[in-house]
Order: structure tokens, then sequence, then C-alpha cells
């Protein structure tokens, strides 16, 4: 019988040169490790469990067995030997969480021991299986910066990875890294590169928590609070990494020109040579793209408005073929893509012409009608983020297939509670752009806004506002609730929102006193800021709830709307001025201006007489 040194070293010795063993052979091995493995030393565990996780030979009993001896010897298990565990376990995705626990507890005591191949395997490990040791973390990452002379590419984009990948930044490690990185760029494969600039870009994007405890880190809808600034040296690393792509742009692989072309998106920077070059070559490598590749680089084109022309059409192509092998989250991303195109916010490029853009927005409409019978396909697949990004796409872009609509709206129902406040905005506005009356969810949403109007943020109350108004769709309990949420969080809205909530409490005659004195005082003290449409909304929604609130009979009706017609008269006057400067001639929003302040100073004057 083979000692358990020999076992070990069979083993690791094929997964050294990356050669499959035979299968009865690793099956052998397996069996005689299960039966011998107590007297095993903390090295032959570790070199075991390493091999068959290289080997990508997933043997339930034998990593039970190997965990249950690593728990038991774990003082035993030099760095080396506990960065192997991990580095198994994770490559076999067992993400055991008392077990990685127990690692990370171990790592940390090690930490002052490990080289620099152990701190970025260490932390690949973790955030391989999404578990934040945040005691490794820390012990790991001032290891990294006492070495960082002899952090290798690999360990670099290993610890960028891992730490964008755990939504955790370290200000001295990104320091390090970046420095490192700006000193070793040369020597960096395409591949670490890429990697390094994603990771990097994620970060900077996201404004992850620096140094904060985990109950507000691992939360990100407290992540705003503790945005940081980049580090200059990130800065100058993203510009060196970024030069160095242009110039070798034709060794990038698939992964490493979406990954490319995503952080120019996520970090909002247009470089239309580099991005350009990217989609030249990623034309002739097409094929090697994955369905995610090819939808994430369609998503980070359209992100900076310049999803057109050659990327559009090779997209386009490329997404003809593969129908039938899209994802859900595939498809939602085409379409958020192909709805978007062109941002008409975004730095216009030189020498764009106007025919172009036309022809660029039909391909992308024909595209979403193309994508139709993939949606009906997934349909029962769809996340809740997927379906409203669906609604979204297909309203934005003006596409009408009112039955896929109906279908993705029957859909909705039934997930709405599992929505989060984005989602029940994009689908409440997307209903309402295209004007369907769906009552069955429109039902659902009206419930859940009235439920959690806390959890969402004013601009969100103020477009379910809009858009139950545009589509007439009256629902009292709904306004009543966010009536009561704008009048305490007006300062929130923008001024869009502002505009839209009061056209929509007007539309609908719906009168809630806080709201109109809160979000109309906000009109009038941020009048300069408002767009000639805005003014027009406001107005309109001002004058409208007055006249009404002047017919009512209800105890103190009039005194209400006496309030309101100063504040009418109040904003007529400090939005005047600027509507006139701002309107470019005749048109609806001057109609509307008009009639309103004429209305209003007829109306008041006819008052102050009786």
């Amino acid at each position: 019988m083979l000692s358990q040194q020999n076992l070990a070293n069979i083993l690791w010795a094929f997964a050294k040169v990356a050669a499959q063993p035979p299968a009865r052979a690793a099956q052998a091995v397996a069996e005689d490790a299960l039966h011998s493995m107590q007297a095993w030393s903390a090295l032959n565990i570790a070199n075991l469990s390493w091999a068959f996780a290289k080997l990508q030979l997933r043997h339930p009993r034998l990593f039970d067995a190997a965990e249950q001896e690593c728990e038991q010897k774990l003082r035993h298990f030099s760095p080396q030997n506990l960065v192997n565990m991990a580095w198994a376990f994770a490559k076999v995705s067992l993400a055991r969480r008392r077990f990685f626990e127990l690692l990370g507890r171990r790592g940390a005591e090690l930490a002052g021991d490990f080289n620099g191949q152990n701190c970025s395997n260490a932390v690949w490990a973790f955030a391989s299986v999404s578990f934040v040791s945040q005691e490794l973390l820390d012990a790991t990452s001032r290891r990294a910066v006492h070495l960082a002379p002899d952090l290798c590419a690999q360990d670099l984009a290993n610890l960028s990875w891992a730490f964008a990948k755990l939504s955790r930044r370290d200000g001295a490690l990104e320091e390090t890294i970046a420095s490192q990185v700006v000193q070793k760029v040369h020597s960096c494969s395409p591949q670490h590169l890429s990697i390094i600039v994603y990771s990097f870009a994620q970060m900077l994007a996201a404004g992850l928590p620096q140094s904060m405890p985990r109950t507000i880190a691992e939360d990100p809808r407290l992540r705003h609070l503790s945005s940081i600034p980049a580090a200059p040296s990130a800065n100058s690393m993203v510009e060196v990494i970024l030069t160095a792509a242009l110039q070798r742009v034709r060794e990038f692989d698939a992964q490493g020109l979406t990954n490319l072309a995503q952080s120019l998106a996520k970090l909002e920077m247009i470089k239309d040579n580099l991005l350009e070059a990217l989609v030249e070559e990623a034309g002739p490598k097409v094929k090697t793209f994955t369905n995610q590749e090819l939808a994430m680089l369609a998503w980070a084109c359209a992100r900076l408005g310049r999803f057109r022309s050659s990327v559009l059409r090779l997209v386009a192509k490329e997404t003809k073929a593969r129908l039938a092998e899209l994802t859900a989250q595939d498809l939602s991303v085409l379409v958020w893509s192909f709805a978007r195109g062109e941002d008409e916010e975004a730095t216009p490029a030189p020498g764009r012409k106007q025919d172009k853009g036309r022809k660029d927005a039909a391909l992308g409409a024909a595209m979403l009608n193309t994508l139709g019978s993939t949606v009906m396909r997934l349909i029962h697949e769809l996340t809740p983020q997927d379906l409203s990004t669906i609604v979204w796409g297909y309203a934005t872009a003006g596409v009408e297939c009112p039955d896929l609509i109906e279908a993705v709206a029957d859909e909705a129902v039934g997930k709405v509670a599992s929505f989060a406040p984005q989602d029940m905005a994009n689908v409440t506005w997307g209903l309402a752009k295209m004007g369907l009356l769906h009552e069955e969810l429109l039902e659902v949403l009206s419930r859940d806004f009235v439920a959690r109007a806390s959890e969402c943020q004013a601009q969100h109350l103020s477009i379910a506002a809009w858009s139950f108004a545009k589509l007439g769709a009256s629902a009292p309990q709904l306004f009543r609730a966010l009536g009561k949420a704008l009048a305490q969080r007006a300062e929130e809205l923008d001024p869009q929102g502002v505009g839209n909530s009061l056209w929509a409490f007007g539309v609908l005659c719906f009168w809630h006193h806080p709201f109109v004195q809160a979000v109309g005082g906000r009109a009038v003290a941020d009048a300069s800021e408002l767009t000639v449409q805005e003014i027009a909304n406001v107005a309109f929604g001002l004058r409208t709830l007055l006249s009404w609130r002047r017919q009512s009979k209800d105890p103190g009706a009039q005194a209400e709307a006496d309030d309101l017609a100063k504040l009418l008269m109040d904003f007529l006057a400090a939005s005047g001025g600027f509507f006139c400067r701002k309107a470019s001639g005749d048109g609806a929003s001057w109609t509307d201006f008009a009639n309103v302040a004429a209305a209003a100073a007829k109306e008041e004057v006819a008052h102050m007489g009786r």
C-alpha cells in the first residue's frame, strides 16, 4: 500500500503538469485516502485537496474528510497549507461557511508569514465563495503592502479582483497596487491589466466604503454614506493601463476587451480612440465572445453613448445568430443596450451625422422586435430586474409590442413583492409611456408603493405619481401615501421630480395640502433650475389644484385655496422671466404657461372682487 505522502504526491504531480490522471487511478487514490486520512499530516491533506481541485475532480466524500481533518489539525497547518486548503475548496465551489470562518481566523494569525502568492490566493479564495473575513482581509492587506516589491502581476490582479468582488476598499493596498502596476505595466499580461482596471473601476465607480463596520459595509443602500475619492495614484494607474491597452489591443482576448470596455463605462470615461480600437479588434474575435461578454460589450458602449455603427451592427448580427442560447440576464442587458443606443446626453463624436443616427435607431428598434420571441421563451425565468428592464427598454425605444408587454406585465404581477424600488418605478413608468393600462399589475404596484414608500427614493415616488396620472388611474390610497412621503422629502426631488409630481396631482385633482406647500415651495425656491417643460408642468398642476380647491365645500378649503393662490402667484413671478428666456418659440409649453398665467390673474382679480 502506498504511503500518505506517495498518494498525495501522485495526484499533486498530475495537477502540477496539468495532466488528467486516469479516472480509476484518481478514484483509487481517493478511496485509499478516505481510509487513512486520520493519520495524514497537514501538508499531505493540503496537497491532496489542492490536486483534486486543480484537476477539477469534485469528490464530495474526500473534501468532507479533508475538511474534518483540517479542522482538527488546523494549528499544524503552515501558511502555504492553509492557503491551499482555502483555494481548493473555493476552486470546486464548496462554500462551507463554518470552515471558511476557521480558515479566516487562522489565516489572520499566520498572515505575517505569507508570501505574495499566499496573500493573493487567500483573498481570491474567500472572494470566490463570497465570504468576508474582515480580520483576514485586514491582515493580508497589511502583509501585501509590506511585500509590495515582491508582488507579481498575478498577485496584483488577484488582490484587485478579490477586494472589488467583496465590495471592500483599503486605501493603503490600493495605493500599493497602483504604484506597482505603474512600475510593472510592461510585464503585466493583457489578462492581468484588464482584471486590474476592471476591478478598480468597480470600486471607484461604486464609491465602496473604506474601513467600515461590516454591518454598514455589507449594506449596499448605505455605501453612499462613505464614498471616498480615488487616490491620485489610482487615477494615474488607470490612465497608464488604458494607454498600454491601446498600444497592445491586439493581444487582448474577448474577456479582456469586454473588461476594458466595461471599465470605461463604469468610470464614464469617453476615450473614442480606445473604444474604437476595442470594437475593431472585437470584430474578428466575436465568435470567441461568450453571450455574457457580447451583452456586456453592448452595455458598455450604450452606457457611453457609443452603441452605434460598427459595434451596433456587430452585436446585432451576432445576437441574431445566438437567440436560442441567450439567458434571461443576457436578454435584459441586450434589451437595455438596444433601447438606449446612443445616449443623447453623451458627448457627441466628431462628424456624427443625423441620418446615421436614424439608421442606428431603426436597427435598435428592429433588434428589439427580433428579441421579442426570446422574451417569450424566457419569460418565466426573468428576474424582477429583468422584467423591469424589458418594460423600460421597449418603452424608451418606442417599440410597440402590446402583446409582448402584456405578457411581461402578467409575469410581473406575481413577482412585484421581490421588486426593488427602482424596478417598481421602471415598470410603472414603462406602462405609462406605452399607454398600457394593466389594472392587475397597477393595483399590485400601488399597494407596494404604499407599503414601501419609506424604502423608495423621492424620485421613485414622483415617477409613480406621474405614471398613474398619465394613465388616468385614480388611486386615492396611493396618492395619500405619495403626498405624505413627498411632503416630508421634498428637498430630495430633482427639478423633473418637482414638475412631474405637481403635474400628476393636478391631473388627478388629488388634494394633499402638506404636499402642495412643500413641493410647490421647492418649485418657487428653485425656479431658475427648472426647464421650460418643468415650469409649465408646475404651473399647470398648481393652477388645476387651485381651481378644483376653489370649488370644494370642505371646511377650510377656501383658506387652503388662498394659500395655494399665493403660492401660484409667487411661482409665476419667480419663473416667468426664466421661462421667457429659456423658451425657444410658441409650442405647447408656451400655450400652457400663458393660459395658466392669464387664468390665474383673472381668477384672483375676480376672487378679490368677491
